[in-house]
Formats: C-alpha cells, sequence, structure tokens
C-alpha cells in the first residue's frame, strides 16, 4: 500500500506572492541595503530571467546572500521572523491552510517547495502548520554565525531552471 503525500509551492501558490522577491524589498524597506535602486534592478533582472527559466538558483544566491552576510545569523533570524509576521502572514491563502488542515487531518503528509533560500521558506511553511522537516528548499550555508553564498548540497532537478 501506498501513502499519499501533498506536495505545495510556496510562492503563488500557498502565498499571494513571491517571498525571495519580497524579501529583497523587505531588504531595502529595512535600510539595510546600501543602493536601493541598483539592488533592487538587479533583483528584477533575476526575477525576469527565472520567469523565463534561464536563472540559475545560484545566481540568486549569489545576489541576495552578500546583501545580509554582514549581519549575523542569530540578528536575521529576529528579522526573518520579523519579515514573515508582516510580509508573508498578510499573503497567505485561505484555500492553501484549508487544503493543508484538511490533509493533515487525514494524517496526509504536507510538503512545502520552493526555489528560495530555505531560512526563508522554513518560517514561512510554519504558518501554514508545515514543520521545517517537511520543507524542500534551497539549503545556504552559514560560516561563524554569517551567510554565505555557499548552497548545501545540490539543490534538487525541480528547484534548478
Amino acid at each position: 500500500m501506498t501513502t499519499p503525500i501533498k506536495v505545495f509551492d510556496l510562492d503563488f501558490t500557498l502565498l499571494k506572492g513571491d517571498s525571495s522577491h519580497l524579501w529583497c524589498y523587505f531588504l531595502v524597506e529595512k535600510g539595510l541595503i546600501a543602493d536601493p535602486q541598483a539592488f533592487l534592478a538587479r533583483e528584477d533582472e533575476l526575477m525576469q530571467r527565472y520567469n523565463r527559466g534561464v536563472s540559475r538558483v545560484e545566481d540568486f544566491i549569489g545576489f541576495s546572500s552578500p546583501a545580509v552576510a554582514a549581519i549575523p545569523f542569530s540578528q536575521l533570524e529576529k528579522l526573518l521572523d520579523e519579515y514573515v509576521e508582516t510580509k508573508l502572514r498578510p499573503l497567505k491563502t485561505v484555500e492553501g491552510q484549508a487544503l493543508i488542515t484538511e490533509c493533515q487531518e487525514k494524517g496526509i503528509p504536507c510538503v512545502v517547495i520552493s526555489a528560495t533560500a530555505s531560512y526563508i521558506v522554513k518560517r514561512a511553511a510554519a504558518i501554514f502548520g508545515v514543520p521545517a522537516a517537511d520543507v524542500l528548499a534551497v539549503d545556504v550555508a552559514v560560516k561563524d554565525d554569517h551567510l554565505t553564498t555557499e548552497i548545501v548540497g545540490v539543490p534538487s532537478p525541480c528547484l534548478v531552471s
């Protein structure tokens, strides 16, 4: 007998928006980016490439991680919590929450996937009641309490364009 599993994409499925795109705008809003105009222009370029299917996950991680690399990860976690509560929680889809709740009540495991960094996705999945262990996203290394541009392991083929 096989056990069913339900897989949910985070961005534009569970959320009414893109979590990595919104993260970049949040960083600008918080005054953490030295040149907001250039930063957002580059982010927009990368998102357009992603939407055309011609970007690599390494490109976005290589762009976004240095923006916060100077902040100790222990402090960055507080910013991430604020981000999820103020920017992502309001974008939860009622339908997504209902489907996850229904599956969980039936004992059907739910997995949240995204091409976004797992330090964002795990927190976002938690607002739907999905534990971090049930998230498939891009793991980015933290060394000496600072985020790096190093991807841990090999991103799943479903996360790479």
